[in-house]
Parts: C-alpha cells; structure tokens; sequence
C-alpha cells in the first residue's frame, strides 16, 4: 500500500496517470498478451531439444546448455532492466523486448550451429526478461489498490501459455513441419505483440509498488522453473 495523502488518497493514484482512451487498455490488452507469450517461449525448448541438438550437431547431453543461456539471459534482463521500470523509458523497454524476443525466436528456427543456436536463445532469455517485466508494473499503476485481482489474472497467462507452447511443437510435427515452424509462429506472435506495443499507452510511471517489484520476479522464477520441468522430460 502507497503513503496516503490528507485527503485520503494514495500517493501513486495521485502520481500516476490513468489513460482512459483505447490505447490505454490496448497497453491492458498487450501486458496479458506479453505475460502469456513468455510462457510460450519458455515451455518451446524442452520438446525441441531433440530435433534441436540434431539439426546444430551436438549431443543431447549436452543441449542443456540451451537452458543455461535461456537463463543466463534472463538474469542479465532482470538486473539492468528492473531500476526502470517506474520511469517513462520501460514503454520503450517493454517494445524492444517483444520485438527482440520474436525475432530471436525466428532465428533459433534458422539456426545451423550450436552457437547461432546459443546466442539466439540468450537473446530469447533477455527479450522475455526485459518485456515481461513492465506488465507487472503497467497493471499495478493501472489499477492501484485494485490491482491484486489483476496480477493474478496475468500470472495465469503464464501458466497457459505454458501449456500451450509443447502443444505447439506436437502440432507442428504432426503437420509434416518440426520445431522450426513453431518458433516460427511464436516469433511472428511476439513480434504481434510488440505492434500492440507500439500502439498502446501505458500509464505514467510513478511509483511502483513493492507488489508489482515482486510480481516481477515471480515471473522470472516461475518461468525458470517452467524450463527445469521441460528440461526434465
């Protein structure tokens, strides 16, 4: 909860603008689309390891070093991106990194090496990071005091496109394609999502909640812990 002011009223409903207009809710729309598009990406990997460690010629064994850069990417995003995300500049963050992580996830489809392979998922790890960090942010200025209801909505898009990336990979095989073509799809979603991006308007930075600051890394962990279930299988 914010310092409350004497009229009763808390310091970041009053710091904090609140668009009305439809981009205002576009920037809604497009936090629920980024949280749900991480959970996407993070759950690809595991089921594409395989045809993934064949296609770059490596062994098995050895393609879960694809997790340790996913991560490594991530943990990079996290430390530099998270001391902005309560100024005006984490618009900007949050478009490049969906732009970035659609175009990262294109290129792991394009990849014939171990390291293009490599970099492009380290660039997956920190594009997700960096995008998905501001949603938790974004909704708590949005809707204040409210906005707990709102989180938990968001951090159920993770889960279920969780669930929905692995189905991902078996309709692509199914369909005479392989992993290739999903992360291809996911790519031009991510990259959808950064035109929803560039679109909308978020609220002004004011201050962030605790709240929205752990919501933050609970996106991180959760997806991280997404990765160890699928590099598991």
């Amino acid at each position: 909860m914010g310092y409350t002011t004497p009229a009763g009223a808390s310091v970041m409903e009053r710091a904090v603008g609140r668009p009305s207009t439809w981009r205002g809710q576009l920037a809604v729309v497009a936090s629920f689309a980024t949280i749900f598009m991480l959970g996407v990406a993070t759950s690809l990997l595991g089921p594409s390891l395989p045809e993934l460690a064949g296609r770059v010629q490596i062994a098995l064994s050895q393609a879960g070093l694809f997790f340790t850069f996913l991560s490594l990417g991530s943990v990079v995003a996290i430390l530099l991106v998270v001391r902005w995300m309560d100024r005006p500049v984490r618009h900007a963050l949050v478009v490049a990194g969906a732009l970035l992580a659609g175009s990262a996830l294109i290129l792991v489809a394009g990849s014939k090496t171990f390291a293009q392979a490599g970099a492009a998922t380290a660039m997956i790890g920190l594009a997700i990071s960096t995008a998905g960090t501001a949603p938790n942010a974004i909704i708590a200025d949005r809707y204040g005091r409210r906005a707990g209801q709102m989180l938990n909505a968001l951090h159920l898009c993770s889960g279920s496109g969780a669930f929905v990336g692995p189905l991902l990979i078996a309709a692509a095989g199914r369909l005479g394609g392989g992993y290739a073509e999903a992360f291809r799809l996911a790519g031009a979603l991510y990259l959808l999502v950064g035109v929803l991006w560039i679109l909308s308007r978020p609220p002004r930075s004011g201050m962030v909640s605790f709240q929205s600051t752990n919501c933050a890394w609970m996106t991180v962990f959760s997806g991280s812990a997404a990765r160890r279930m699928y590099s598991r299988e």
